[in-house]
């Protein structure tokens, strides 16, 4: 699956993301910012759906048969807990 390591407006216009999303986007992160479970966390706070950045992100990384087997594997019931999930195996892998 692949998830960015980074996001900019210009991941959010390629994945279909609302005009206003966009320009809150540049006011808050006009660098863009590096995809943590920390940087998610503080962008839900923010008021930014995460939970449509999730499933866009799901739905465009894999097939459905992928995604089917994925949730039933690691029993995740949402997209934003998949990427909270890859994020968090993204850490680990990393130390």
């Amino acid at each position: 699956m692949n998830i960015p390591r980074r996001v900019t407006v210009k991941t959010l216009q390629d994945m279909g993301a609302c005009w206003d999303a966009c320009e809150k986007f540049k006011i808050w992160y006009p660098e863009g910012v590096e995809l943590t479970l920390a940087s998610l966390a503080k962008a839900q706070r923010r008021g930014f759906d995460v939970g449509w950045f999730a499933r866009r992100l799901l739905y465009r990384s894999t097939s459905e048969a992928a995604q089917r087997r994925y949730w039933d594997n690691h029993r995740i019931k949402t997209p934003l807990g998949w990427l909270r999930a890859e994020l968090r195996r993204r850490k680990e892998r990393a130390r």
